[in-house]
């Protein structure tokens, strides 16, 4: 990171950069009042590729005016949001402190665990903002359905004041869409992800529940839940992991008052968890102060002092607000075909991929999958894709996972067959014509023409086969609003509805994804590699006129 120059950025100056994402740069700045009044605060300043982007913009203030109204004492206030000649910026509370991330790694670095309480403190508190989130209503008293969507340790804030703050609701997704545009969006991190998250199913409060859950357990035993080499294993060990008091068992660092809390956040399907946060807020109330009845708030605060220390705490902020901008999976998919859109980037993503699996994947917090077997199997067996799906949801049994390079095959061998069988009778019928004109005018060009085609088809077969030799496989998800439509791909009807995950894709192509619901308009979208192991969400718009679009 170059030096930075303090300088004044409209009604603000700007005081030290702080970070440097693939999405914003976020710096800390002052505001100016009366009689030498000044304030604090954070800037997030979307970098200019972004700000040209009239759609990403749009995204971006329907955000802003969704999370503006959120005002908690455990949720960073947004101010405002603004733009400075052609940069557009958020005004955020700046935060003094560190993430759960950082308090994580400072136990690892004194060996020596987070204390209980605390723990349970932090959760208590994280809990307090996300129901207030989750039960916000609109102006009209409608609610709202806000869902964070991205619970993280990065965006779990600990001020050294002893405040417990939840970050960036910027990627929460509201039922109640602000904005009337085509542009489908679905952001997390996938290691924090519910199995419905994993599996492209709807997703409400208790998706959080289960994120904060998997914090909880990563900050008292000090390793990951969800590992694996790529993000299509973390997906399939999060489908396929059932976590209950028996998975806890052998995990000493967890305290056994503690094990069926966790378990019940933990839970598989979303109905066998805690109702709402405040019901999981009560819960952890409980088990703190019936185990640590002299506890008090001052404990986090003198705990950040004690573990960073004065000169650590004054380089400590940088840091951790540079989570307002961590690393994450974002996807902006446009709503119509474009001759140019080939050549565009169709994923925004805040940090390459290899950035992001140092960030979330280490050897050592492995989990083989053997350890995610439990219950009436046996250990030695394997739980199928189709099984988890079945129990995730009983009443809907939808094909949630298909490979596409076999779909596209089955359905195309009866055409291959077809058409075999009439270039059969064409060669035939050629060959009988070529025979009778060699009989009757035999010539050398017709015998030197039908020469050429042979190793013209047998070089096209060879490069497509070393095509596909070379090329790598890679997955989607594919979700819409509403439900049900039917899932095309480069003009073929695979046979499913959303919510499905795409398997099998070939790096080497381009595919064309159109999605069809009755009385509603043709959704349509381009999937590169670049969008390996993300999800899609399309809004599918209801026609006005059933003459607008025909199926």
């Amino acid at each position: 990171m170059g030096r930075f120059e303090p300088r004044p950025f409209g009604k603000y100056f700007l005081t030290e950069r702080i970070a440097v994402g693939g999405m914003a740069e976020i710096y800390k700045a002052k505001t100016f009042g009366v009689d030498g009044f000044e304030k604090l605060l954070a800037i997030k300043k979307i970098l200019s590729h972004y700000s040209s982007d009239k759609e990403f913009i749009t995204m971006l203030t329907d955000e802003a005016k969704l999370v503006v109204h959120l005002s908690h004492a455990n949720i960073v206030q947004v101010y405002d949001l603004g733009r400075v000649g052609d940069d557009y910026f958020i005004s955020m509370e700046l935060v003094d402190g560190v993430n759960l991330r950082q308090l994580g790694e400072k136990a690892k670095e004194l060996n020596k665990p987070v204390p209980m309480d605390v723990v349970l403190y932090i959760a208590s508190e994280v809990c307090k903002g996300l129901d207030y989130a989750h039960n916000k209503k609109g102006a009209r008293g409608e609610p709202l359905h806000i869902v964070h969507r991205d619970v993280s340790p990065q965006n779990i804030l600990v001020s050294f004041e002893g405040g417990v703050k939840l970050a960036d609701f910027g990627i929460a997704k509201a039922a109640m869409n602000l904005s009337q545009t085509n542009i489908g969006i679905l952001k997390g991190k996938v290691t924090y992800m519910a199995p419905e998250q994993a599996f492209g199913k709807p997703i409400d409060q208790r998706t959080d529940l289960f994120s904060l859950g998997i914090c909880l357990y990563e900050l008292v035993t000090g390793k990951r839940l969800f590992t694996g080499e790529s993000q299509m294993e973390i997906l399939k060990t999060i489908r396929n992991t059932h976590i209950d008091e028996a998975f806890l068992k052998n995990e000493n660092a967890i305290p056994d008052f503690f094990k069926p809390v966790l378990a019940k956040t933990l839970a598989y399907k979303q109905k066998n968890r805690f109702e709402s946060a405040s019901d999981f807020q009560i819960e952890l109330t409980k088990l703190l102060y019936q185990n640590f009845s002299d506890f008090t708030p001052r404990k986090l605060s003198e705990t950040l002092q004690e573990w960073f220390g004065r000169k650590e705490i004054d380089d400590v902020p940088a840091d951790m607000n540079a989570t307002l901008d961590e690393p994450r999976e974002s996807i902006l998919v446009s709503s119509s075909l474009s001759p140019n859109l080939a050549s565009q980037p169709a994923v925004v993503r805040d940090q390459d991929k290899e950035e992001w699996q140092k960030e979330t994947l280490k050897a050592e917090d492995h989990i083989r999958p053997r350890q995610f077997h439990h219950g009436d199997q046996d250990e030695d067996s394997e739980v199928t894709e189709k099984s988890e799906v079945d129990e995730l949801d009983e009443d809907e049994k939808t094909p949630l996972a298909v490979s596409v390079s076999e779909l596209l095959e089955k359905k195309s061998l009866s055409n291959r067959r077809k058409n075999a069988m009439r270039a059969f009778v064409a060669i035939a019928f050629l060959t009988l014509v070529y025979l009778g004109v060699q009989y009757i005018l035999p010539t050398p060009s017709s015998k030197r023409a039908l020469k050429k085609k042979v190793p013209v088809v047998q070089e096209q077969q060879s490069n497509k086969t070393n095509s596909k030799q070379n090329a790598q496989e890679f997955f989607v998800q594919v979700s819409s609003i509403p439900e049900g439509a039917r899932i095309f791909l480069n003009g073929d009807d695979l046979g499913l509805v959303t919510p499905a995950t795409l398997e099998g894709l070939q790096s080497n192509r381009t595919f064309a994804l159109a999605l069809k619901l009755a009385d509603h308009q043709i959704w349509n979208g381009v999937i590169t590699k670049q969008l390996a192991g993300t999800q899609i969400m399309a809004e599918l718009k209801a026609l006005t006129n059933r003459g607008d679009n025909q199926d």
